[in-house]
């Protein structure tokens, strides 16, 4: 389960607290856990608080993870896109 918490309204929540939005990684796979804490997480699954992970990069890098551990056919190592894809 991935939960993205959501950014708080500007009217009620103070400058000081930031922008940041939490999010929260449960996984029974423990290679899938240590995949995201060899990735730019720290131990609790938390964003490491110098990566400045975009949620569009996220993805990126949960996909990668996903082809990399549950992937027959895994091959080369997908690529990281810290500010997802622009369409």
């Amino acid at each position: 389960f991935i939960l993205f918490g959501d950014h708080q309204p500007p009217r009620i929540t103070k400058e000081h607290h930031g922008l940041e939005t939490p999010i929260h990684i449960v996984s029974k796979d423990k290679a899938l856990t240590d995949f995201f804490i060899a990735n730019q997480f720290e131990n609790g699954l938390i964003p490491n608080s110098e990566s400045g992970m975009k949620h569009e990069g996220f993805y990126s890098l949960l996909m990668k993870g996903i082809n990399k551990l549950w992937n027959k056919n895994y091959q080369e190592e997908k690529v990281y896109l810290p500010d997802g894809i622009k369409i």
